[in-house]
């Protein structure tokens, strides 16, 4: 459904689209029925009069029904008005995209370390299988039993610290998934573009 914009701005807009032939408050008032406003011909002659100034310099300090009958243009303020309005406007709609894409990123974030610790844990958890000839080949070996006994036991507590630090990093990450997923989940109080 068509959101009807604000009347100031239709009448700011109609005016600038005719700078250079002018605008009359006949032609103004039929442009703003015709758009569906609902506005009384006395106000409307006042928000022409604020608005738009006679291209006639020397008739631009009559009152606003004097100026009801002329060509007019959209002051310089109105003009400026109007260019405020759409940076806004404009500003307004990067803004929402920029929030869009952000989510994007940090849902996609959130999807690659899930990803990533469920891959860390499934080859930690899968079974280590050996061979039979890597087995015999570990036989034929020349060693010490101490020197053996030594190098498996710090291998073994290597492994248990690899665990540890695995076991730690999943639960960091786990906090950080759900600390992510409360500031997704808080909605942003500020309004969206048209």
């Amino acid at each position: 459904m068509f959101k009807k914009e604000d009347l100031h701005i239709a009448i700011l807009k109609y005016g600038r689209d005719r700078t250079e032939n002018g605008v009359l408050f006949e032609d103004l008032l039929n442009h703003i029925k015709k758009k569906g406003y609902d506005v009384s011909q006395e106000r409307l002659k006042i928000y022409f009069a604020e608005t738009y100034e006679s291209m006639d310099l020397n008739k631009r300090r009559g009152s606003y029904i004097d100026r009801a009958k002329e060509k007019s243009t959209l002051t310089i303020e109105s003009t400026f008005r109007l260019i405020e309005y759409e940076e806004f406007k404009s500003a307004n709609r990067s803004s929402f995209r920029a929030t869009i894409f952000a989510i994007i990123a940090i849902i996609i974030s959130i999807i690659s370390t899930y990803m990533s610790i469920n891959y860390s844990e499934k080859q930690i958890n899968s079974d280590v299988s050996i061979k039979q000839n890597q087995i015999d080949e570990i036989k034929t070996l020349k060693y010490d039993d101490k020197i053996l006994g030594t190098k498996l036991n710090r291998i073994i507590s290597n492994q248990e610290t690899i665990i540890r630090q695995n076991k730690s990093f999943e639960n960091t990450a786990l906090r950080q998934i759900k600390k992510a997923n409360k500031k997704i989940q808080v909605t942003p109080k500020s309004g969206t573009p048209d």
